[in-house]
């Protein structure tokens, strides 16, 4: 908020804490996430678990070097819509996402190729997620080995059992799509679900949502601004 105000209110200058005051008389807060227990489903057929090459390391020193992916679960009133979501660690960018009624391993599958379709990544690429049934499926895994360098195909990485730390960048960009725009809201139906996701993706987090890791930068504008020119 302060960023926001410090580059959009022209002639006008305060410090944060005066600006948290004035939030304050107005009645204006941050959202605080609620937990959330997870439906479990059943288990698809799977390979080893791959290592967790990741190993927190959430930088990236250039564009579709680092993945990183996840699934979350979103209410209404026609029941749960599931988001699963792919984030470029460079930019912190969702260069792919994918919605359905079902959590299974194809929603997991369509957000990584939309990510494949929109970057067309070459070199070594690392896609990093959880333990998640999606993610540990055959057919998941064999889609990593079926893209990416020709013979190696992408390498997958896992977090640890009971390690949500390990993927923490993309959990905190949930939390947030949850606290800044989904909290308190009854969607009426999936379709009027998706419409705001959407929203939120597209229009709001990748062009306009600032971010203190990028220098208060939208990840957009991050990636235009380091743009190499051939």
């Amino acid at each position: 908020m302060y960023e926001d105000f410090r580059r959009e209110a022209t002639g006008m200058h305060c410090s944060r804490e005066t600006l948290r005051k004035v939030m304050s008389a107005n009645h204006l807060f941050s959202c605080v996430k609620s937990r959330h227990r997870y439906h479990r489903i059943e288990k698809d057929k799977a390979y080893k678990y791959p290592d967790n090459i990741l190993s927190r390391d959430f930088s990236s020193p250039e564009k579709n070097r680092k993945w990183v992916g996840d699934i979350t679960y979103i209410w209404t009133k026609e029941g749960w819509l599931y988001l699963a979501v792919v984030m470029d660690l460079y930019s912190r960018k969702v260069i792919g996402w994918s919605m359905s009624k079902d959590a299974n391993s194809d929603l997991a599958c369509k957000a990584l190729n939309n990510a494949l379709k929109l970057r067309n990544p070459v070199g070594e690429l690392l896609y990093h997620s959880d333990r998640g049934v999606q993610y540990s499926s055959y057919v998941f895994l064999k889609l990593l080995k079926d893209n990416g360098l020709k013979d190696n195909g992408i390498t997958g990485s896992m977090s640890y059992k009971a390690d949500p730390w390990s993927n923490a960048v993309q959990e905190n960009f949930f939390q947030k799509l949850k606290q800044e725009y989904i909290k308190g809201r009854n969607f009426i139906s999936i379709a009027e679900a998706k419409r705001e996701v959407f929203w939120y993706i597209e229009v709001f987090y990748n062009i306009r949502r600032r971010h203190k890791y990028l220098g208060y930068l939208s990840p957009s504008e991050y990636e235009k601004k380091h743009e190499v020119v051939a």
